[in-house]
């Protein structure tokens, strides 16, 4: 039956019983190990019974008839020998391994001698084609590696000069304030609408383009027209809309030769110390006379402009 050993390198190794009592190499470390004999297998003796024994060694009493004659006796021990005869056939039978576990033990044997056959090849092989220095002469010494470079540490980097801060700028002088206008009296008011009046009359007479300039933008002007037995019409325009239509206007009256003609004003200094003049309006085109209202106030200081305007007209 095959043999397990198990080497110092604590590899198990099975191998044939054949190689009982030989030295073989290990697989895995290359130790040479000695493989111990096969230990005889003692026989299995089956024990016998104490009945059985008892039966077969008791003695008859000796005034007890034997109904066997001698050559019973001689049957007796027959088939005692038959009986034992058959145990051991049988004992025999049961320890012989069988012809595959002798076939399946052969193969493995094999196998594991091929195996340490070719290790041993091998190791062998390489010891060999490893050269080795000559027993005279000395082993040549491997130079030491050099050591490696150290780095250098770099050089730290110059602190950046802080940015010098910029001279914050100087205030800016603050402007001068504005002298304060002069409280403006009612008489004085009334007497910048009576020179506006003339001139406003004057640039009438002339059909003068300046007229425009006595008007402001945003002033509000009303055209109001009274029919008896009927509801007054009105009309609105603006400043700017009134600028924009007397050039025509006033090209228009210097064809006819006449213009609108304004007399008998009256003047009053409203709430608002805006001036109010009202006058009589004679219209160039029918010759009629209407009441007719101008407001104006004062832009700048000497500067006196229309705000409002109402002209009526009678039918």
């Amino acid at each position: 039956m095959p043999l397990q050993i198990t080497c110092a390198c604590g590899k198990t190794l099975t191998v044939p019983d054949s190689a009982a009592g030989k030295k073989g190499k290990c697989p895995g470390c290359g130790e040479v190990i000695a493989i111990p004999a096969a230990t005889p297998v003692a026989p299995v003796v089956k024990p016998v019974s104490p009945a059985r024994r008892a039966a077969g060694g008791a003695k008859r009493p000796t005034g007890a008839a034997r109904p066997a004659t001698a050559r019973t006796g001689a049957a007796r021990s027959g088939s005692t020998a038959g009986f034992r005869r058959t145990v051991t056939a049988q004992r025999m039978a049961a320890e012989k391994p069988s012809p595959t576990l002798w076939i399946v033990g052969g193969v493995l044997g094999v196998l594991v001698a091929l195996f340490l056959i070719w290790g041993a090849f091998f190791r062998d092989k390489g010891q060999q084609d490893t050269p080795r220095p000559p027993a005279d002469q000395d082993p040549v010494e491997q130079p030491e590696p050099a050591p490696e470079p150290v780095p250098e540490p770099e050089p730290e980097p110059e602190p950046e000069p802080e940015p010098e801060p910029e001279p914050e700028p100087e205030p800016e002088p603050e402007p001068e304030p504005e002298p304060p206008e002069e409280a403006v009296t009612d008489e004085e008011r009334l007497a910048a609408g009576q020179s506006f009046f003339e001139r406003f009359v004057e640039l009438h007479r002339t059909c003068d383009a300046a007229l425009a300039e006595l008007y402001e933008n945003d002033a509000m002007l009303r055209h109001r027209v009274v029919e008896e037995g009927a509801f007054p019409e009105e009309s609105m325009r603006t400043g700017s809309e009134w600028k924009g239509e007397l050039p025509g206007i006033l090209e228009r009256w210097k064809g006819l030769g006449k213009h609108d003609s304004y007399a008998a004003p009256e003047y009053e200094v409203r709430p608002t110390d805006e001036v109010e003049i009202r006058c009589t309006r004679t219209s160039a085109d029918d010759g009629a006379s209407n009441p007719h209202i101008i407001v104006i106030r004062q832009a700048t200081p000497g500067v006196w402009v229309i705000s409002m305007e109402e002209t009526e007209t009678s039918r």
